[in-house]
């Protein structure tokens, strides 16, 4: 586990344009012990919260797994099909620059704290740019 959740809670895509309803069963798929073992490295896991997802780890993905589901729903549902051909464009936008004018093409016009350098592609630390708000609702920071 890396970052602030447990990895099971997002798994790898299974095809380039993953289905939300099939992620949401590799989530589901989840062995118990998996989940108990990343839960409880979650930083700031409240000890009453952990202690339930190591009595019953199984009504815990449940758990997770309905709220992913209640927040898919309301977030991202009835969008999905317009973020979805965004993507796509996306995609076909960044493989043409990648043709035309190789990998610095490719990414000069993103952020910028993602930077092309020579044969290294580097991404600032989110904390080191002058627009982090620096606690100010960063869900980084925890602050």
């Amino acid at each position: 586990m890396r970052g602030p959740t447990a990895d099971f809670l997002a798994p790898p895509p299974a095809s380039p344009l993953p289905d939300f309803a099939e992620e949401l069963e590799a989530v589901r798929a989840t062995s118990p012990d998996r989940v108990a073992a990343e839960l409880s490295e979650v930083p700031g896991l409240p000890e009453v919260a952990a202690e339930r997802v190591r009595r019953d780890p199984e009504a815990a993905i449940d758990r997770l797994a309905g709220t992913l589901q209640a927040y898919w729903d309301i977030a991202l549902g009835g969008h999905w099909p317009r973020i979805q051909a965004l993507l796509k464009a996306d995609v076909l936008w960044r493989s043409r620059r990648l043709a035309a004018g190789g990998a610095a093409a490719l990414f000069e016009d993103l952020h910028a704290t993602i930077t092309w350098h020579g044969d290294r592609l580097t991404a600032a630390d989110h904390g080191s740019t002058p627009d982090h708000p620096r606690g100010r609702g960063c869900c980084w920071c925890r602050r």
